[in-house]
């Protein structure tokens, strides 16, 4: 019996870097490889602060929440 990979979803994080590439091709290549259903993918933002020209059109928005690994609910 041959392994086969076993998964339905695949969530990929990019971030417009040059790794994009290589992660954009693995997760076809394990889509391939297994019965995926969806493949999303998420962009990673490193910097969150809001550039003052948004700041000043939404005056009202509010920056997001980090959680740190010491966040505890």
């Amino acid at each position: 019996m041959a392994n086969k990979l076993n998964f339905n979803i695949l969530l990929v994080g990019l971030d417009f870097s040059e790794m994009d590439d290589t992660l954009i091709r693995y997760s076809h290549m394990l889509s391939e490889l297994s019965v995926v259903s969806h493949i999303y993918f998420v962009h990673i933002v490193k910097d969150l602060e809001i550039p003052d020209a948004v700041l000043d059109r939404f005056p009202n928005l509010k920056p997001p929440l980090l959680l740190t690994k010491d966040w505890r609910p």
